[in-house]
């Protein structure tokens, strides 16, 4: 047998959140936009989920949510809607459907939103919506 562990470490998760053989697709900050003012956290997609860690820790709790409300298997998503947020400067704004009707929206700044918004709809699609 090897002695070398598997890599399992994925920045933001713990050891524990990570299955064998998963790797991070994206790890972006973005801003969760249910409630006012909007959260900012950061956006992780791997290869089996989608998690939003938000930067303040109690706001699952302040919500009155599971932790486990922003942890959605990819194979849960079932619709990802984007726009273009003509009132916020043109923010990019995405919305994470899921299976169990739990909605994530997220906002992303207008300057990434090339690079982050559209790669996470890039990364997502293939899942939400296979062949």
């Amino acid at each position: 047998g090897s002695d070398t562990p598997i890599q399992k470490e994925i920045h933001g998760l713990k050891p524990e959140q990570v299955l064998e053989g998963e790797q991070s697709l994206i790890n972006v900050e973005t801003h969760y936009t249910q409630v006012k003012p909007a959260y900012k956290g950061r956006l992780i997609v791997t290869t089996y989920k989608l998690v939003f860690l938000p930067n303040l820790p109690e706001l699952s709790i302040s919500l009155d949510l599971p932790a486990e409300y922003f942890n959605i298997p990819l194979g849960m998503i079932s619709n990802i809607e984007k726009t273009i947020d003509k009132k916020q400067n043109n923010y990019f704004r995405l919305d994470i459907i899921s299976k169990d009707g739990r909605v994530l929206p997220f906002l992303f700044p207008p300057i990434e939103k090339e690079f982050t918004g559209e790669k996470v709809v890039n990364t997502l699609d293939p899942f939400a919506y296979p062949d």
